[in-house]
């Protein structure tokens, strides 16, 4: 639990370890269901009643069910997340969620941004991994999965043993120790397995694909595997990537007739991740990308200035800085660094990691990882009409 008494609210974050990265072929998307099902009848009206809020998400290291509650409402907040864990749906609720999803495999989406991709891109990023799914076989895959195994997956993967519980915000620790272990201490462990991860090849080599989705211009994304901060060996270099992707590099880009560039990188992965960046171009996109490539010569070349650092981690840092001010942000970050296996006080240590970095950090981490072997560049055109 974090303390946090500067608003009369608190975030209270259930996080399961399962998602799809622990699916088996013939199990995609059935952590998906599985919490769909756990949450179907959840009591909204109570919730809003108290002037609260529900949020819940799967995603591919965890799932989640997150409740913003007013302060002295910690023992509602317990209820219904327990709830959900001494749950057993029933027959019709689990086959209901499971029509939904075949129907969800079937659809084509044209839809892209800077940090969500078309299932071609995935697979040519992540090929080798465990956060590789194939959408061709998707719906066949569901197709073949029976309630039994529905059922086996949420006795499996659903129980205290496998959770984390975060509570951020206005509360007290002794009310927070007391209501745990009386709401959550009696409920049955489950026997949880092994599901190791599977690293894709570090550097599998240049992808590159061309497709036309749902842009309005010209969108050019390239994306570098890198590991994350589960994966490394050496975090420091991540940082300095932290760092060089909020960089103040709109000139460099305009100059070269691109649009200033939008940056991702997720940190908390168990598996290895991706710094994606994302830009408009106008014109030949060969042309394009080797106008990126030559910029990215010119980081790995010249050393930032000392103003050009400063301003760089200024804004890794207040980027930072503004989600862990958040309560959702303080216990989201916590739970999805327990669990991963990391220590959750790198919430309080990144700021400092951030302002440690030198321009030779800098130079050394787009050395080693923003090379050709491992990117992946999606040339993205508007739909023809």
């Amino acid at each position: 639990m974090r303390e946090d008494h500067r608003k009369a609210e608190f975030y209270s974050t259930l996080l399961y370890k399962v998602g799809s990265s622990y699916e088996h072929p013939d199990e995609q998307d059935i952590s998906s269901i599985v919490m769909n099902a756990l949450v179907d009848d959840y009591d909204h009206s109570l919730v809003e009643e108290v002037g609260g809020d529900y949020f819940n998400y799967a995603a591919q290291d965890s799932t989640c069910i997150e409740l913003q509650m007013p302060r002295g409402q910690l023992e509602t907040a317990f209820v219904l997340q327990s709830t959900v864990m001494k749950k057993e749906p029933s027959d019709e609720v689990f086959r209901r969620h499971w029509d939904d999803s075949i129907l969800k495999s079937k659809e084509k989406s044209s839809f892209i941004s800077a940090t969500l991709f078309s299932p071609e891109l995935e697979a040519l990023i992540e090929t080798g991994s465990s956060y590789y799914q194939s959408p061709e076989g998707m719906t066949a895959s569901l197709e073949r999965l029976n309630l039994e195994k529905i059922r086996h997956w949420q006795k499996t993967w659903y129980g205290p043993n496998n959770a984390v519980l975060v509570v951020a915000g206005d509360v007290e620790p002794d009310e927070v120790k007391r209501l745990t272990e009386h709401y959550f201490g009696d409920i049955a462990q489950s026997d949880v397995p092994d599901r190791p991860f599977i690293l894709g090849p570090s550097e599998p080599g240049y992808r590159q694909i061309t497709q036309h989705l749902d842009t309005k211009r010209p969108l050019m994304l390239i994306i570098f595997n890198v590991p994350s901060l589960v994966t490394t060996t050496e975090p420091h270099s991540l940082r300095a990537l932290q760092v060089l992707s909020s960089a103040h590099l709109d000139p460099a880009f305009t100059g070269a007739h691109l649009s200033p560039p939008a940056s991702n990188m997720p940190r908390f992965n168990r598996g290895d991740t991706r710094l994606s960046l994302a830009f408009h171009f106008e014109g030949d996109p060969g042309e394009a990308e080797a106008h990126f490539w030559a910029l990215l010569e010119d980081v790995k070349r010249t050393p930032f200035s000392q103003a050009e650092l400063v301003a760089a981690i200024e804004n890794a840092s207040n980027e930072q800085k503004n989600i862990n001010d958040t309560l959702s942000g303080q216990s989201e970050i916590i739970g999805l660094l327990v669990a991963n296996g990391l220590p959750w006080e790198l919430i309080d240590l990144e700021i400092a990691q951030l302002e440690s970095v030198t321009p030779d950090d800098i130079q050394k981490a787009a050395q080693t990882y923003l090379i050709r072997e491992r990117a992946t560049v999606g040339y993205i055109f508007p739909m023809e009409q």
